[in-house]
């Protein structure tokens, strides 16, 4: 059998590090910002931008400057589509936040990262910008712990490096510790982060799991210290976030055991 490295192409991997150079903080870079981001040479990161430009996957503005175009939609939304799920789960999320008036979330993992797919946000005029495609730090997250609970932890080591980013005082940054916050999630079957990612924000995620019983999602309520404490999500919350997840997951035909709260 070939090794991973046996059929690797290089030349792909690194077009896409040119794009995974543009990101919501740094839309439109010029050629000398993408060669220093990525480390390749000017001739080397100018071959790549105008062969992905040739593609349809970036654009010129003005003389200097390459950004994203629409095309990038093109593949996210083929993605999106693919999985069904989320058009199964939406109604559902929808009535929770109805219920709570709450935002309520669902994101699959890549990696290192949870990655938002289907979103309904509370009904406030202030509200956090995350939106669909966002990628947050999955060890810093309820959905990115619950999902990472059912890898094996060489698994979560691997994706994760070798330093976990602290972004407030209550981040895990410790691998020991880490596994052992997976360990007791994967038992009591929720997460919760407790202001893990930013200051007064907390949410609690349960397992969305298919006909094979893989864990293939996560469901969140999210919410703020100001309007809820740690203890309201598990009273509150998780009983209705749970039982959705369970007809999620029946209709994805899991046909497995299920935790009750």
């Amino acid at each position: 059998m070939a090794r991973r490295a046996d059929y690797f192409i290089k030349s792909l991997g690194k077009g896409f590090k040119i794009l995974r150079a543009f990101t919501p903080e740094r839309p439109e870079l010029t050629l000398t910002e993408v060669a220093d981001i990525v480390g390749y040479d000017r001739a080397t990161a100018r071959r790549f931008l105008y062969t992905l430009e040739d593609l349809g996957l970036l654009e010129k503005t003005g003389r200097r400057f390459f950004r994203l175009s629409p095309k990038i939609l093109e593949l996210a939304h083929t993605y999106i589509s693919s999985l069904h799920f989320p058009d199964i789960a939406m109604p559902l999320m929808e009535e929770l936040r109805e219920e709570f008036n709450e935002s309520v979330n669902l994101g699959v993992l890549d990696r290192n990262e949870i990655v938002y797919v289907s979103r309904v946000p509370a009904k406030r005029i202030i509200g956090m910008n995350i939106r669909v495609g966002t990628r947050l730090p999955a060890h810093a997250t309820s959905m990115g712990k619950m999902i990472l609970a059912y890898k094996p932890f060489r698994t979560v080591k691997a994706w994760l490096g070798s330093k976990l980013e602290r972004y407030t005082e209550n981040t895990i940054t410790d691998f020991e510790k880490l596994r052992e916050e997976l360990n007791m999630i994967k038992e009591r079957g929720y997460s919760i982060n407790n202001e893990e990612l930013e200051a007064g924000l907390i949410s609690i995620a349960v397992p969305i799991k298919d006909y094979t019983a893989e864990v293939i999602a996560a469901m969140n309520i999210s919410t703020s210290t100001s309007r809820h404490s740690v203890d309201d999500l598990v009273k509150k919350f998780l009983p209705r976030l749970n039982e959705v997840a369970e007809k999620v997951s029946r209709q994805l035909a899991y046909k497995g055991d299920w935790k009750k709260y």
